[in-house]
């Protein structure tokens, strides 16, 4: 799975953390770790989203939902994602991860 290094900050907040980004083509929805949010200092509203995966159909998942900036390292290229999710761990592990040049 490739990954970007990119500046993530809540909207609306000039806090902003460097992490990577993981680039899944084939999801519909953006999710980011708990402890990013706990780092960027940000709760978010609580909902639960009923996921449907490979290997699960309709697995309910208590879940915050956030907006946030992400750019790249030199802050010039942003995109706003107005609903991410929050999850206690990413299903991936860092060997699926390919981190490509910015």
């Amino acid at each position: 799975m490739p990954a970007l290094a990119v500046k993530v900050k809540p909207k609306d907040s000039h806090e902003t953390v460097e992490t990577y980004a993981l680039l899944d083509a084939g999801s519909n929805t953006s999710f980011v770790t708990e402890s990013l949010l706990k780092k960027l200092g940000i709760k978010g509203n609580q909902t639960t989203l009923s996921l449907t995966t490979m290997g699960k159909e309709r697995s309910p998942l208590q879940s915050s939902v956030v907006s946030l900036e992400v750019s790249n390292l030199s802050g010039q290229r942003k995109i706003n994602i107005p609903a991410v999710f929050s999850v206690t761990k990413l299903p991936v592990s860092k060997e699926d991860i390919h981190v490509k040049a910015t």
